[in-house]
């Protein structure tokens, strides 16, 4: 129950915001395939360089990088 309750609210914060932020004016975009790559790879590079020096960043990219491996997305 609880997971099933904490799932729902956040479902509604997720609502919620989206309409806080179409009552401010921003307007979604959506991104083509290739622009999601592009931006996936300059941040993986960001990530990789702070990743260099800092252990943890370092232990959480190889996570990711698991992650992804076991979900086919790499």
């Amino acid at each position: 129950y609880a997971d099933s309750m904490s799932q729902w609210e956040a479902e509604l914060g997720i609502l919620d915001a989206w309409e806080a932020v179409l009552d401010y004016g921003v307007i979604p975009v959506s991104w083509s395939a290739e622009d999601a790559q592009q931006f996936m790879e300059s941040q993986t590079k960001w990530a990789e360089a702070i990743a260099e020096k800092d252990p943890r960043t370092a232990q959480l990219l190889e996570i990711i990088r698991e992650y992804r491996e076991y979900a086919g997305l790499d």
